[in-house]
């Protein structure tokens, strides 16, 4: 263990010398919750262009019809590290929202799906998408008290699956309670014990932060919520974004007719952790993929670094009330107007994403698309 230790800290001390590797002009500020100190953010190698269609499936497998279905999906938007060059749903949402936290969601109401029957909501985002870097030193990241009270007063808080008055999550945060390291190096800290702590196994359920911690396994979201039960605990602001991911990252793009060929389908999606740092704003770390790349000796592979293959769809806190109607979920929900002869498990919801090359014949003027989108009944936006 004391090798582990050692080694991880001269990986720490060495990356925060690096600097990066062909970087391209600092993000542009595109909403509130675009990187405070832009001169620390880059964008490293070639841009990547995608289509990412996102469906989310409802079906009825019982014997009744369900009634007044809701879906709600998450509507992706540009910050510096994506840009989103136009999105369109299928069918037209009833709405759009926008919760205090500037996160999009749009809804659909699907009057009646018989028995055998089925419904379909489809996003389709066409992207462009950049490998990019936060590149901090500890004299970068200012005092705890320079943190804006809006983002104290929300994501400290406790919530249901961070269990902060939980004894095994309060001893766990006070084994890594230190007044003398930087807000940084605290953050690093918890990564580091998150990542020791837990093993990446996928039950299909959302363990709380205190359930994560007794057996020691988890996924992506469990990952998540025990990395910011830990950062609120210690003071440091926390909340997790998520989406789709292409699985077959650092992969060329194909040409021609192997681009077809080459579709991505995740069923599996994905959420990771964003930490506010003072003077620099909401900072990215990944410890699921930190936990496999540590494996490999490269412990801080994901720490301030996000692949291109993120399609970021989500930024919340788990809040329905302050974050709008997706509850814990970062992608899409399903509700239905609850009967006696309708079973839970008689319905069947599934989610997956489709990745693609972008043809060239994609490239329609604006004017063609909005035709489009009108004949089709599709929500455009470019």
């Amino acid at each position: 263990m004391t090798w582990v230790l050692l080694r991880r800290t001269f990986i720490w001390l060495l990356a925060l010398s690096l600097v990066a590797v062909e970087p391209v002009e600092p993000g542009e500020r595109l909403d509130a919750d675009s990187t405070e100190s832009s001169s620390l953010f880059r964008r490293v190698r070639s841009p990547h262009e995608r289509v990412v269609e996102f469906v989310h499936r409802v079906k009825n497998q019982g014997k009744s019809p369900l009634r007044q279905v809701q879906v709600a999906v998450a509507v992706p938007r540009s910050d510096d590290r994506q840009r989103i060059r136009s999105l369109r749903f299928h069918p037209k949402p009833e709405r759009i929202s926008r919760d205090g936290w500037d996160q999009e969601t749009a809804h659909f109401l699907v009057d009646r799906i018989g028995p055998g029957d089925s419904t379909e909501i489809r996003l389709e985002v066409h992207a462009t998408l950049f490998d990019s870097e936060w590149l901090l030193v500890e004299r970068d990241v200012g005092p705890a008290h320079e943190v804006p009270e809006r983002i104290v007063r929300h994501y400290l808080r406790n919530a249901e699956n961070y269990k902060l008055d939980e004894a095994i999550v309060r001893r766990a945060a006070e084994r890594l309670r230190t007044t003398e390291a930087s807000v940084l190096e605290r953050v690093r800290r918890i990564h580091d014990f998150v990542i020791d702590s837990v093993d990446y196994s996928r039950d299909e359920r959302w363990d709380p932060a205190d359930s994560v911690l007794r057996k020691g396994s988890g996924s992506c979201s469990e990952y998540s919520y025990l990395m910011i039960a830990l950062c609120r605990l210690n003071g440091i602001p926390a909340r997790y974004a998520g989406g789709t991911w292409f699985e077959k990252d650092g992969v060329s793009p194909p040409r021609g007719e192997a681009a077809k060929a080459e579709a991505s389908v995740d069923r599996v999606f994905h959420r990771w952790v964003e930490v506010y740092l003072p003077r620099v704003g909401w900072f990215p770390v990944d410890p699921t993929q930190d936990d496999a790349a540590d494996k490999e000796g490269e412990t801080y592979r994901y720490f301030g670094r996000l692949p291109w293959s993120y399609l970021s769809m989500n930024h919340s806190d788990g809040d329905r009330l302050e974050s709008g109607p997706l509850g814990w979920d970062y992608r899409s929900d399903t509700r239905w107007l609850r009967r006696p002869d309708v079973a839970q498990d008689s319905v069947l919801v599934e989610r997956f994403a489709v990745w693609k090359t972008p043809c060239k014949e994609r490239k329609v003027s604006e004017a063609q698309r909005a035709g489009t989108s009108r004949k089709s009944g599709d929500f455009d936006r470019s």
